[in-house]
């Protein structure tokens, strides 16, 4: 098991914190090839004070206490078992804290929405989204293999 990201929230809300806050979650984002973007909603009505969020290839971000919320356009059924099965004990379907494999939670239908626990699991699911994006390599089976 890899290290699960740490616990960024705070009740304390003052400029200190949020450019803290900030560091670590770019860094964080950047890491994974995420691209940072201004968070339109106030740090002030947040427990994670950041002013940033992250965006790739149709897919946000959110930063939570020790995770981040991805959603996105769905991630075909396939790819998100071989997911499962690399870092499903760090990548949430649905952010299901029962660690269910997509096929239980959504049937045939592909995966829209992840809780990710560690910066392993951020990778990955950056990996199989731009995989996804330049069309992935393609296995015999018609499955495209995640590397």
């Amino acid at each position: 098991m890899s290290k699960r990201f740490v616990n960024l929230s705070s009740k304390i809300c003052n400029q200190d914190i949020i450019t803290q806050t900030d560091l670590v979650v770019a860094q964080e984002l950047n890491e994974a090839g995420i691209i940072t973007i201004p968070n339109i909603f106030n740090p002030d009505n947040s427990k994670v004070r950041t002013t940033i969020i992250g965006s790739y290839y149709g897919w946000v971000f959110d930063r939570e206490e020790t995770c981040y919320v991805a959603r996105g356009p769905a991630i075909p059924i396939d790819i998100a078992m071989g997911l499962h099965r690399i870092v499903g004990n760090e990548l949430r379907v649905a952010g299901y804290p029962g660690h269910v494999s997509p096929i239980e939670y959504y049937g045939k239908f592909g995966v829209s929405s992840y809780d990710v626990d560690s910066q392993e699991a951020l990778n990955a699911l950056t990996k199989a989204i731009s995989d996804l994006a330049h069309g992935g390599p393609i296995q015999k089976d018609g499955s495209r293999k995640l590397n």
